[in-house]
């Protein structure tokens, strides 16, 4: 089963690399808008790992435009077959990067405010969970539990993973709903991490909302996350 994630996460890697290769699409200035494919609809996944960049070429979409549509966790989170995705209207200028998570290289050895236990999803490594979620350093977040693990290696969906605290440390804790992007918004515009967002959430991934006319997700959001003291010791 491992060695099968393993392969699969190398596959979802090299496809985003390529498609990211591709060239841009045209700007506005020269797009013909009556042109456009303005039909919006639902789009099924019939087999689990489809990503969102096959969706997206499939479709004729903005990656973006479709992960901010569908309210994403994290676009490259692959999709289980089973799930439906709305497709928002084609539109000139496609985004295809400005909602994707990016590398960090963080010294930080633990989080601010909490919460305590982050649930993986698939595709999950210590690596991406640390560097593009939780903005920590991978050795802080394995510690212990990495024991004969890479940082690379895809971990098992739904389990539960201890990360560590700054203590003393807090977030302002609010209800919010989420109306329109992707966490990695809301972590830039309120103070905190995509990763802790996602932690007090465990179960959401996306909301297909926008198109069905349903209720829109509500959650608690951490905002303005930070340390109380100069001085914090960590909490692992």
């Amino acid at each position: 089963m491992l060695k099968s994630l393993i392969t699969f996460f190398a596959h979802v890697v090299a496809l985003q690399s390529a498609f990211l290769a591709q060239p841009t699409s045209a700007s506005s200035a020269t797009c013909d808008s009556s042109t456009l494919n303005t039909t919006t609809y639902l789009y099924p996944i019939t087999e689990t790992g489809t990503t969102i960049f096959e969706v997206a070429n499939a479709t004729g979409r903005g990656v973006c435009n479709i992960a901010r549509h569908n309210l994403m966790v994290d676009a490259e989170i692959p999709f289980n077959a089973g799930q439906t995705i709305y497709i928002p209207p084609e539109v000139c200028d496609k985004d295809d990067t400005s909602c994707l998570l990016v590398k960090q290289n963080p010294t930080a050895e633990c989080i601010y405010g909490g919460p305590r236990l982050y649930y993986t999803v698939l595709g999950d490594t210590y690596e991406r969970i640390a560097l593009y979620r939780l903005n920590i350093t991978v050795e802080s977040l394995m510690g212990t539990m990495g024991n004969g693990t890479s940082p690379t290696d895809v971990l098992q969906p739904k389990q539960f993973l201890k990360v560590p605290l700054c203590d003393p440390s807090q977030c302002v804790m609010q209800p919010f709903t989420f109306t329109y992007g992707v966490f990695k918004d809301l972590a830039e515009e309120y103070g905190t991490t995509p990763g802790q967002i996602q932690m007090l959430s465990p179960t959401y991934n996306y909301s297909t909302s926008l198109y069905t006319g349903a209720t829109k997700p509500s959650f608690v959001l951490p905002k303005n996350c930070t340390a109380l003291s100069s001085n914090v010791t960590i909490i692992t």
